[in-house]
């Protein structure tokens, strides 16, 4: 149990609202217009801070920040709190960041109050509107925005992905060396790609978050076209649209007609093959990030599953070897929550531990016990 403590926090200067602002612009994508609610959300971010400085022994304006953000996510689209469900090592993530700041009781549990007081409240979403807007313009790009977005700025998403070093080396030795090319192809993969352990992409659990949504059905539809095709090769033979639209080969005979970001050669379609990645949406299928080109002798010899399998062999055995504790004490290896499942009771918590209600109203009569006893204390003096 954590005791309050004394600490220097409560003299850190507040970020002013400008400052905020272009803060909360930088951890959003350089296409989302924040205007719409930052005011909402500099409010919340001083509140946070307000009860953080308190006794917080490590204020760290990035864990605020992030707290902040959880509240977005949760309004807009929910996905953090559906993988928390999912992923027995998130935990809670707004006590997760609490914890970062390391606070006493009393104020982690004001924090959260603040927290889900902060959910209810908020407006419209910018963040929501976004999604919405770039889903709706059937622009290839603006989607891959959207899932790039949450692939590689969501810390929650971040934290259940296995060690990426294992595909990190694989896509560079395939871009030759060269770490830009690589990294791009990365986050392509985890863009697209990626599945959780339920077997959902990150663009499909945004899905989700449009059921109830007013007018969400069309969101829904357009996602619903999108077909990942993870690495392979192909094999070009015939140009169009001056050589943006090339007409591939795949492994199985079958042809597709792919759209290129750049003109493509007639001499890489005479010459080479290339290994890449394919995303089909809206009845279109497009290059989804760097391609590798090689030489035509390479289409047949190039083996998907061989690229992946060993990246995957390395992954799982990596987790084995990890692990962590729940808030309960109880201690898994991280294999056992990013690959194996638990059991769970009727209303979703976990069977060997108390569920997260039984833990709220633990907190609640601690922060009520610290009350009467300051109380006391006081009455006393």
């Amino acid at each position: 149990m954590k005791k309050r403590h004394n600490n220097q926090s409560s003299n850190i200067t507040i970020t002013s609202e400008d400052i905020f602002k272009k803060r909360w612009q930088k951890l959003h994508h350089p296409t989302m217009d924040v205007n719409g609610d930052v005011a909402f959300y500099y409010g919340v971010y001083k509140q946070f801070h307000d009860i953080a400085k308190g006794s917080a022994r490590n204020m760290n304006e990035y864990y605020l920040l992030q707290l902040v953000m959880l509240v977005e996510n949760t309004v807009s689209v929910d996905i953090d709190s559906s993988y928390s469900v999912v992923y027995r090592s998130l935990g809670n993530m707004a006590f997760y960041w609490c914890d970062k700041l390391d606070l006493s009781t009393k104020d982690t549990n004001l924090l959260y109050n603040a927290f889900t007081q902060a959910v209810a409240d908020a407006p419209e979403s910018s963040l929501k509107q976004w999604i919405k807007e770039c889903v709706l313009s059937g622009d290839f790009q603006k989607l891959k925005n959207v899932a790039s977005y949450f692939a590689i700025q969501d810390r929650t998403v971040r934290r259940i992905y296995p060690n990426l070093q294992y595909r990190k080396d694989a896509f560079l030795e395939l871009a030759g060396g060269d770490m830009k090319k690589a990294k791009e192809m990365l986050e392509s993969d985890l863009a697209f790609n990626w599945h959780d352990k339920e077997g959902c992409t990150l663009l499909s659990r945004i899905a989700e978050s449009f059921k109830m949504d007013e007018n969400g059905k069309e969101v829904i539809a357009n996602l619903k076209t999108v077909q990942p095709m993870q690495l392979d090769s192909y094999l070009p033979f015939e140009s169009k649209d001056d050589g943006y639209i090339v007409t591939v080969m795949k492994k199985d005979n079958t042809t597709i007609d792919v759209i290129f970001p750049v003109r493509v050669s007639k001499k890489k379609i005479e010459d080479m093959c290339f290994v890449g990645q394919l995303v089909t949406y809206l009845g279109k299928t497009y290059i989804n990030g760097p391609i590798a080109w090689l030489d035509k002798n390479e289409f047949d010899l190039w083996d998907s599953d061989i690229f992946f399998d060993s990246i995957h062999d390395d992954e799982e055995e990596d987790a084995k070897h990890k692990s962590f504790t729940t808030k309960f004490g109880n201690r898994y290896t991280m294999h056992q929550d990013l690959y194996g499942e638990f059991e769970k009771d009727i209303n979703g918590f976990y069977t060997d531990e108390p569920n997260i209600l039984d833990f709220l109203n633990f907190l609640g009569e601690i922060s009520e016990r610290n009350k009467s006893n300051e109380m006391t204390s006081s009455e006393n003096k």
